[in-house]
């Protein structure tokens, strides 16, 4: 694996060898744990991508796990988080998942009392579902109150 600063890099060759599971196991730590016990005002920013409406199909789980997700960032902190618009669920292997059907306002509504600052924005937005399951991304930027 070369590094990327070294003088022979190519920005178009893989920076992964054909079989990055063994560099993965030595260098990877997977810890198994649920948003619900993430540490209280432990980071600067935080992210979140298709996690808190992905895990339940009952809103005041999904707002819950928002909740919980929100307060792991110190006050002033900032957080990032992409949701999926209109999901219905998904399968994995013949196994179905649950899922929150959100809109941009429905997300927005509930951070909008856990944020000092909020920036929605819609990403590919359809009236018809991109694939089966989601209509869209929503990406949601902000600041906790200082």
């Amino acid at each position: 694996m070369k590094a990327a600063h070294s003088s022979d890099y190519d920005p178009m060759s893989p920076l992964l060898p054909n079989d990055p599971l063994p560099l993965l196991t030595q260098r990877v730590r997977i810890v198994r744990g649920s948003i619900f016990d993430l540490p209280r005002h432990a980071y600067d920013a935080a992210t979140m991508f298709f996690c808190a409406e992905s895990i339940t199909s009952c809103p005041s789980e999904f707002e819950s796990a928002l909740a919980a997700f929100v307060a792991t960032v110190r006050p002033g902190g900032i957080i990032a988080a992409a949701f999926l618009a209109g999901s219905s669920g998904y399968a994995v292997s013949g196994r179905r998942y649950p899922a929150v059907k959100l809109d941009a306002e429905q997300i927005e509504e509930a951070l909008k009392s856990r944020l000092a600052t909020t920036a929605v924005t819609p990403i590919g937005i359809s009236a018809k579902e991109v694939r089966s399951g989601y209509t869209g991304a929503i990406f949601v930027s902000g600041k906790t109150p200082a």
